[in-house]
């Protein structure tokens, strides 16, 4: 906004203080009249924001929606408290906590870590929600035409996913390899072709 403001030729002098830092910081949040508003920006839909951190991995979309969840559900917007949200709703939805560790948003934390039946879980809880269609969309296609997301870190690799072989049958899977050493997801994706 400080950038914006000086390319348009805006001068300004004081300190910038934004309404989302201060309630961080367990401030009040400052009112300011509905006439001073020069700008508004609004975030893209969340059928966006989801399409993308499917397709592309955005990490920060991920760290954003964590801390979203603490903020919309446990009023606290900290990864903490949309971690504690996440897990008692798989909790809730039957999956077992024992199978499951979240430490941030994004994957990138090396304590971090999910069974893969517990994806699988959450993948079947996913299909039978309304909004199923668009959150498939978002998943990519890989190079053997299987609609799955993948997952890498150190030494692991991972493909969690949906699909319908040409007999029609129709399989939710999840494969995670630990102490991973191959080159590329080309082994893994030869294995998930026994769907096709």
């Amino acid at each position: 906004m400080q950038q914006w403001l000086k390319e348009s030729g805006i001068e300004f002098a004081g300190k910038v203080v934004t309404n989302s830092q201060l309630e961080i910081e367990g401030k009040k949040p400052l009112e300011v009249p509905k006439s001073n508003v020069i700008l508004t920006y609004e975030s893209p839909t969340l059928d966006k924001i989801v399409y993308w951190f499917l397709r592309k991995s955005i990490n920060f979309y991920g760290e954003t929606l964590i801390k979203t969840l603490g903020k919309e559900k446990k009023g606290n917007p900290s990864f903490k408290s949309g971690v504690a949200f996440l897990k008692e709703f798989w909790k809730s939805k039957g999956i077992n906590p024992n199978m499951i560790n979240f430490a941030d948003g994004s994957g990138l934390s090396p304590q971090n870590y999910v069974a893969a039946k517990a994806e699988v879980q959450a993948l079947l809880y996913a299909k039978k929600q309304p909004w199923f269609d668009t959150y498939y969309d978002g998943f990519p296609t890989q190079d053997n035409g299987m609609k799955m997301k993948s997952g890498t870190m150190k030494d692991t690799k991972s493909f969690a996913g949906y699909h319908t072989s040409k007999d029609g049958k129709k399989y939710v899977f999840s494969i995670i390899i630990n102490n991973y050493q191959g080159s590329g997801s080309t082994e893994l994706q030869k294995i998930l072709n026994v769907l096709k």
